[in-house]
Parts: structure tokens; sequence; C-alpha cells
């Protein structure tokens, strides 16, 4: 897996700035997970990091290669959105899950 490095990275629609200068680093073999309320940015920062959507400022990085103006089949990168779930479940419960599939996902591959 990859190493992702977010430098100063901002968007803008129009006058809207939904992302202000994020700096993010996920090391490689590392999984990351993003949790907020709706509206806060993190589809479009998957979106950016993708490539699917057009960065108004800062870099994007896959290992130490700039990939900020290249095509999404350039990037080699894929992503999955989860549905909500039916039931109100807290933060605590939807982590954890999260990281139970890691580790069956990590013991499947041993």
């Amino acid at each position: 897996m990859t190493r992702i490095r977010v430098d100063h990275l901002s968007k803008r629609f129009g006058e809207t700035e939904v992302l202000k200068a994020i700096d993010l680093e996920i090391p490689q073999g590392c999984f990351a997970v993003l949790i907020g309320p709706s509206g806060c940015g993190k589809s479009t920062l998957m979106r950016l990091v993708a490539g699917l959507e057009e960065v108004t400022e800062g870099r994007i990085f896959f290992d130490d290669r700039e990939v900020t103006g290249l095509a999404p089949r350039d990037r080699d990168v894929a992503m999955v959105f989860q549905s909500p779930r039916p039931t109100a479940l807290t933060a605590a419960h939807n982590f954890s899950s999260s990281c139970l599939l890691h580790l069956r996902l990590v013991e499947s591959a041993a």
C-alpha cells in the first residue's frame, strides 16, 4: 500500500471554502478512517485524493510522487463509500467496527 501525503490542501466551490489548508499523512500500510458530521469535507477530501475534483491549493503525494495534476486513471487509487447504518451508533462503536474489519483483513492476508 502507498503512503499518502496531503500538503496544505484547500478546496473552494466559488466563494465557499470547504477545505482549508489540510495537512495529512497516512503512512504506508496503514488503514485510515475519516469520521465527521455531514458536510465537513470527508467526501471532498477523498475525491481530491482520487483526482475526481480539482485542487484549489496545495499538493497530493503518493509515496514521493506528486499526483496533484494527474487524471484519476493515472493515480491507481480507488475508494469505497460506506452507506449510513439504519441505527444510530456511537463514535466508539463505529471506530471499533472499522478496527475489527482491518484485523480480519490482515488475518486473512497472512
